[in-house]
């Protein structure tokens, strides 16, 4: 078992040190590399407040690999030790779609909103990583918008890290646009799950609150199915929520006071 979690160990390491590359020079470095770190750490603390239903390891490696090709390089690829680095995500995905049939109907590879940094990403740790594993690659392709046709076939436990993904990846982005980009935002998602002084877990209520955030990227059917599907899980977990689905329940963006994240607090 040990030497498992070494080798699971040295794939979070090398995505880890992989993302520094790819950034080098770059205004975004900082944040990028605090975005994804800060991902891993709520995934953990959510795992762990839900009795760590899944595998910490996987956890670690979606943290740091769902955002590994988000950034845009222009048109030329990028060669970082043996990895080349596409330069065009949408050639890209498109050129390697067949590693997405197992996981994702083609049609929805080619035309719905999936984010392409999602897809490509996906693509990338298949093809770098030589990772097969459903239990990675489905967070990192739905980390950003789930299909829930798709989603409702899974395992429950698959099921799970997509959900814990999603909820830490706006947990973590929603916290630096306050705290780090000084950025104006419609609610402080934090303190919403976790309460004012850490000790509270609202999680079915971020997921909702995750997807109105995001929902606004991607108006489209798919968008609209995924919010509506965490919001009646939400009425069915507490049968007073009567809120109206949309952003503007979130009320207009504000400056938010700046305060530590619950995971470092803990």
């Amino acid at each position: 078992m040990w030497i498992i979690d070494l080798f699971r160990g040295g794939n979070e390491m090398h995505l880890l040190k992989l993302n520094k590359k790819i950034r080098k020079g770059s205004k975004w470095q900082d944040c990028h590399m605090r975005h994804i770190t800060l991902v891993k750490d709520y995934a953990t603390h959510i795992n762990r407040l839900l009795g760590s239903p899944v595998d910490r390891h996987k956890l670690g490696l979606v943290a740091l690999a769902h955002d590994v090709l988000k950034e845009n390089y222009g048109e030329k690829d990028l060669e970082v030790g043996k990895h080349i680095i596409p330069g065009d995500l949408n050639a890209y995905v498109k050129y390697n779609a067949d590693l997405l049939v197992n996981y994702i109907p083609k049609d929805f590879i080619l035309t719905c909103d999936l984010s392409a940094h999602a897809m490509g990403a996906a693509i990338f740790i298949q093809k770098e990583y030589d990772i097969q594993d459903p239990e990675i690659i489905y967070p990192v392709l739905f980390h950003s918008l789930p299909v829930i046709e798709v989603y409702r076939r899974l395992d429950p436990k698959i099921q799970t890290m997509i959900d814990i993904i999603i909820l830490s990846d706006k947990l973590s982005s929603n916290w630096l646009r306050i705290n780090l980009l000084d950025e104006k935002v419609r609610c402080d998602l934090d303190q919403i799950v976790f309460g004012k002084d850490g000790h509270e877990f609202n999680y079915t209520l971020g997921l909702v609150i995750a997807r109105l955030i995001a929902a606004g990227k991607n108006p489209d059917y798919i968008s609209d199915a995924s919010t509506l599907y965490y919001y009646h899980r939400l009425k069915e977990t507490n049968p007073l929520i009567r809120m109206k689905l949309n952003r503007k329940i979130l009320g207009e963006k504000m400056k938010w006071p700046k305060r530590p994240s619950t995971v470092s607090k803990k």
